[in-house]
């Protein structure tokens, strides 16, 4: 009873309440989806990957590429639905109304999951000797103190995944998504008792950059039917060029 008069106490800070409830942004986001005539497929081998990511230690992150934007976003949330209905911890930082009206930073995406984790892990309010606070939230100002605090709110959790919006996430750092894999580096590295799965998409990152600074073998790419067969088209057209390349030499 203390620790959901506490959450509440923090959801509703003038500091805090400009982040909508898990719920809120769940229902925001789950709108659009319905509206879509067909849903969003993978292929078996990509079903077989992702259950390989969700069983490897070394995988943190599972990035998901799909044909456009759209079906990112339905495929990320139809994700976030099934995990959910395996009892498993997620968080997540989705979008949610008039979010293009409000300054985000990249600060807020971790503010989210700071609230998110005390709404899943309210035990995390009854720590000792730091427990988390309305001061210590108020007197959070950086990417470290939040990651700090997101450490302490997983106080507990074996594993929990993560998934974030691309639209959010690239908003919050200007269309930067070179920023975007930092703090996405970050959160992996500043959450240091919790395993984390983070799921995000192709859209929302640089993937260049990306691959050149996370560790190798601690991602996987998930690609859609369309993507597969685009990426066989690829190839075969690819091996039909050096065929006719060695007969005309």
């Amino acid at each position: 009873m203390i620790r959901t008069v506490q959450l509440n106490q923090i959801m509703s800070a003038p500091f805090m309440n400009d982040i909508p409830s898990s719920g809120a942004s769940l229902q925001y986001c789950s709108t659009f989806t319905r509206r879509k005539p067909q849903a969003i497929t993978l292929p078996q081998s990509e079903i077989d990957l992702l259950r390989h990511c969700s069983t490897d230690h070394d995988i943190s992150y599972m990035i998901m590429e799909t044909h456009n934007p759209s079906d990112d976003k339905t495929l990320l949330l139809s994700l976030l639905q099934q995990i959910q209905t395996a009892n498993r911890p997620v968080l997540w930082a989705l979008r949610f109304p008039d979010y293009t009206n409000q300054s985000l930073c990249l600060e807020d995406i971790l503010r989210t999951l700071v609230l998110h984790a005390l709404e899943i892990n309210n035990n995390a309010l009854a720590l000792t000797p730091f427990p988390i606070t309305l001061p210590s939230l108020r007197a959070a100002s950086s990417q470290s103190d939040w990651l700090s605090i997101l450490n302490r709110a997983l106080t507990g959790l074996e594993e929990v995944y993560i998934v974030i919006d691309p639209d959010l996430l690239c908003f919050a750092a200007e269309d930067n998504k070179c920023s975007t894999v930092d703090l996405l580096l970050a959160l992996k590295n500043g959450v240091s008792g919790t395993r984390l799965k983070i799921i995000i998409s192709s859209f929302g990152i640089n993937k260049g950059y990306f691959s050149q600074h996370s560790t190798v073998g601690s991602w996987k790419v998930i690609r859609t039917n369309n993507i597969q067969r685009q990426r066989l088209a690829k190839m075969k057209r690819q091996h039909l060029a050096r065929v006719r390349r060695v007969r005309k030499s």
